[in-house]
């Protein structure tokens, strides 16, 4: 008599398929380079917090926000959580900024002590800006993006308090 078979996510599952997946599974070591183990160690995170961000940092901001606007509609709070995040991520393009320039700058100066020791040529520092403003093209875009959802935000949320008051 055939074994009975298994569901998984309205799936069925034969005993071949969940045979293959152990094989599989058994196979898998995790990720293997030291930015694959960094990436997947922070799988968990609720936040996206940066390194030197207190984990209370996200409630504190919602309270805070909810102190001052008091959403008291379902909107209102949709409204103030776009406030919150978009503050976050601002904060974040802030130190991604500050953290591209300075990786940048170590690279060069590396280049240029490795060009100075070999003889090659030396690099420029209009390279380094090349490609600080590359890599800040996307942070400020996504900043641009957090500014004008918070911007938007502020006036919806404005203009549901003026409809309310009148």
């Amino acid at each position: 008599m055939p074994k009975p078979k298994k569901m998984l996510l309205n799936r069925i599952m034969t005993e071949k398929t969940i045979e293959a997946s152990r094989r599989n599974g058994k196979k898998s070591k995790g990720p293997v380079t030291p930015r694959g183990r960094a990436v997947s160690s922070q799988n968990r995170r609720t936040f996206d917090l940066l390194p030197f961000e207190n984990p209370a940092l996200p409630k504190q901001l919602n309270a805070q926000y909810y102190a001052h606007y008091l959403p008291s509609t379902k909107a209102e709070r949709q409204l103030v959580d776009a406030l919150v995040e978009a503050e976050r991520v601002q904060r974040h393009c802030a130190y991604l900024e500050s953290r591209v320039w300075n990786e940048e700058m170590e690279e060069f100066n590396s280049l240029t002590r490795e060009s100075a020791a070999d003889g090659s040529p030396v690099h420029s520092i209009a390279d380094v800006h090349v490609a600080v403003a590359r890599r800040l093209m996307m942070v400020r875009a996504r900043l641009e993006a957090s500014q004008s959802r918070y911007r938007n935000a502020c006036r919806q949320l404005d203009s549901m308090r003026e409809k309310i008051a009148a």
